[in-house]
């Protein structure tokens, strides 16, 4: 099954129960240069070309469209699927790692090297730059989902547009990146989408909303003055 998050970014993402197949059969179609299979819907699981980046894959509730997003480990990191997190390779490792320009572009705008976002920005090409637009850098090597809750993407961060929701399915823990609604951000202290206006370290942060990330609409903080 081709989705429509999935042709913007130049993939495919067949779905867990039942692959797409033009001439009936089971098997998924073949691949063209620059496609990949993606498991659809999902929490994390690791890149299928890149084991330095894991993706989610979620299904819009209102359109049923499936949408994709990739995150990037640190560098001289792998994604381990089992553990849940970004860590350093060993010599067991035998899987193929690249470091693309949209990922070198983030990168550089961690470090603040305005002359190389500049260049960087003239070699990637408009289907990358959408790739880019959906794509998390990851900081931290620490387990993502040390157990069933909600915490924050990175540990310090106080206040944030987005969190990661932890939980069992099927016998198996699984992490998923929300954000929270417009005017809302996930704060620390309560693990819950608050209202930024109503907590003071938060107000003026800029809050970036991330493309193709689900809404959070159950876990939020309503009519409470909050001091930190």
């Amino acid at each position: 099954m081709t989705t429509d998050s999935a042709t913007e970014d130049n993939t495919q993402a067949a779905t867990t129960n039942q692959p797409h197949s033009s001439n009936g059969n089971n098997s998924c179609p073949p691949l063209e240069q620059g496609q990949n299979y993606f498991v659809c819907p999902t929490g994390f699981r690791r890149h299928p070309q890149d084991c330095s980046m894991f993706y989610q894959c979620s299904q819009s509730p209102e359109t049923s469209h499936y949408s994709i997003v990739t995150f990037q480990c640190p560098n001289d990191t792998i994604y381990d699927e089992g553990e849940i997190m970004c860590r350093d390779r060993t010599a067991q490792d035998n899987c193929q790692s690249n470091t693309s320009d949209s990922t070198r572009l983030l990168m550089d705008l961690e470090n603040n090297n305005s002359s190389a976002v500049s260049i960087r920005l003239k070699i990637i090409k408009f289907v990358d730059l959408k790739k880019f637009l959906k794509q998390f850098k990851i900081r931290t090597k620490r387990s993502l989902c040390p157990e069933e809750g909600h915490f924050p993407l990175e540990e310090d961060d106080i206040c944030a547009p987005t969190f990661l929701k932890c939980g069992m399915v099927k016998e198996k823990m699984e992490g998923h990146v929300y954000r929270c609604p417009t005017g809302y951000v996930y704060w620390q202290k309560s693990r819950r989408c608050e209202k930024s206006a109503k907590i003071p370290d938060c107000m003026h942060r800029y809050t970036r909303q991330r493309l193709g990330v689900p809404v959070e609409w159950n876990n939020l903080g309503y009519g409470r003055n909050l001091l930190l």
